[in-house]
């Protein structure tokens, strides 16, 4: 079984872009969440939630082929741009890269705006653009497109152990020769559906705060 090593490393989250952001988030001043409302009622009530910040993502995501692209794909592509310049070193050849991501929800935002286009204006106002990139594997797609990368590619779907499996997947195709590098990673963005959802599954954390070890309360944000 093949060892992995870790080249290089990126992240993108409320804390900002990059492990230094993230280190300083949670070392100083963790970032505080922003409450959304999960309906259109004025009632309606409202989830925390921690958005990600792409601080810098123009200085290094290339403007051109991300340009039809939505927020949640280029998240995917900013993260291993930034995890590939981390490692310090030169890629293989692009037949050698592979890349693996792993979601639990997709690109939510986009296929409900999709559904809503279809639903609200008919079947032939679906945008052809929406439809590529509410495709469960857009996240993985769109970074092997812009780093052309020509090796395997794959998207893990899933509630549980996703960043397991992604490392699985990426641990086997070393094993078996199928690349030299592969790049991986997992993310999901925040709909209001997921706050509906939880609004039935017992709510989140009723003061914005997580605390994980707390194992009698639901802390979710």
């Amino acid at each position: 079984m093949t060892r992995l090593a870790v080249l290089g490393a990126a992240q993108v989250s409320a804390c900002g872009a990059g492990i230094g952001a993230l280190a300083a988030g949670l070392e100083r001043v963790p970032p505080k969440p922003e409450w959304v409302a999960i309906s259109r009622s004025e009632d309606s009530p409202r989830a925390p939630v921690l958005r990600a910040r792409p601080d810098g993502i123009d200085e290094v995501v290339p403007p051109r082929p991300v340009r039809r692209l939505d927020s949640f794909a280029k998240n995917f592509i900013y993260t291993a741009m930034l995890a590939v310049a981390d490692s310090g070193r030169e890629l293989p050849p692009p037949e050698r890269i592979g890349v693996v991501t792993g979601t639990a929800y997709a690109s939510l935002v986009t296929s409900f705006a999709l559904l809503d286009d279809i639903i609200f204006e008919g079947d032939e106002s679906g945008s052809p653009f929406k439809f590529t990139t509410a495709v469960n594997n857009a996240s993985a797609t769109s970074v092997a497109t812009v780093l052309d990368a020509r090796g395997p590619c794959l998207s893990v779907l899933g509630f549980q152990d996703i960043l397991i499996n992604v490392l699985r997947v990426a641990s086997t195709w070393l094993d078996e020769d199928r690349a030299d590098l592969v790049i991986a990673g997992a993310g999901d963005e925040f709909h209001p559906m997921v706050g509906y959802g939880l609004s039935h599954l017992g709510g989140w954390a009723e003061d914005g705060v997580m605390r994980p070890l707390d194992f009698s309360a639901r802390t979710y944000v």
